[in-house]
């Protein structure tokens, strides 16, 4: 087995398509068909579901690339270091969401200047889609976001920081605005307002699950948020309704009222996620120092 296949395998994965991994691999799609072939001769399975519409991981393809993640993640980890073993040792790059920067992010950043002075600390305000991706390219060395999508957690090494309680985000306008709580079941004709997923991996199918705990389907929205502040001015315009972690309060709107859920709501969990073979002694020392900020308590 050849890295050349692990690698063609996983990018077909993501494109779901032998067209779509020929254009991003810069290569014809004939040679990409082949290499996937054979390697499913060489396993003795069928890695896809060949259709019409394109191509679908069959379980035995789910399972093999979460090794084929790993197996390159090592590979890469491996030339990282060997080209960067002078800089790791003193950079860190950490990805983050503005939310907790005021929670507990900025404080950890503070007491990590003034423990280690000479640590070379960069810090970027991004999306939790951007940082999964940045993470994958090692852009970054840690992410800081909300709820880690479950199929990525044997991609990524986690840490929870937060458990966070949900709230409704409503119109100001709305019947209920003036409400000191409700009950989740009392938005059920109202229409729900949904993230775009790339933006915010798995966080529309987190509100649906909330709902459904709560005795309803939600109807969602055609029009979709690609961020908190989006999200907030189509609330405000009486587009519809959501579901926030109670820490988005620091981003007040006018026209917007958060309620209080009188329901046991799946928390939604701040954590940071990095790539299982990242040697770098300073990501260590940062994780340490999130840990002495003791962020799992609110």
């Amino acid at each position: 087995m050849k890295i050349q296949q692990l690698i063609y395998f996983k990018i077909t994965s993501e494109e779901q398509s032998f067209s779509g991994a020929a254009r991003k691999l810069n290569v014809s799609q004939p040679a990409v068909s082949r290499v996937v072939r054979e390697l499913e001769i060489e396993l003795g399975v069928d890695l896809f579901h060949r259709g019409r519409v394109g191509l679908r991981l069959t379980p035995q393809g789910e399972r093999f690339l979460v090794g084929a993640r790993k197996i390159l993640s090592c590979c890469e980890d491996a030339v990282w270091s060997v080209k960067h073993a002078a800089e790791q040792q003193r950079k860190l790059v950490v990805g983050f969401i503005p939310e907790v920067l005021k929670t507990f992010l900025g404080h950890t950043l503070k007491k990590f200047r003034s423990d280690h002075p000479g640590a070379e600390l960069i810090v970027r305000d991004m999306l939790p889609g951007e940082q999964i991706a940045a993470l994958r390219s090692r852009e970054i060395d840690l992410a800081i976001f909300a709820n880690l999508p479950p199929e990525l957690g044997d991609e990524f090494e986690m840490l929870v920081l937060r458990k966070l309680s949900l709230q409704a985000a409503v119109p100001a306008t709305h019947p209920l605005s003036g409400e000191n709580a409700i009950c989740l079941r009392e938005l059920e004709h109202d229409t729900f307002l949904a993230y775009i997923e790339e933006k915010f991996p798995g966080r529309t199918q987190y509100i649906i699950k909330n709902c459904v705990r709560a005795g309803f389907m939600p109807v969602l929205g055609r029009s979709q948020a690609a961020s908190i502040v989006e999200m907030l001015g189509m609330i405000g315009a009486g587009m519809g309704v959501c579901l926030i972690p109670s820490d988005i309060g620091s981003h007040p709107h006018p026209n917007v009222a958060f309620l209080p859920l009188k329901d046991e709501i799946v928390p939604i969990c701040r954590v940071a996620a990095w790539q299982p073979g990242n040697g770098n002694p300073m990501l260590h020392r940062f994780l340490e120092s999130l840990k002495e900020n003791d962020p799992a308590s609110p």
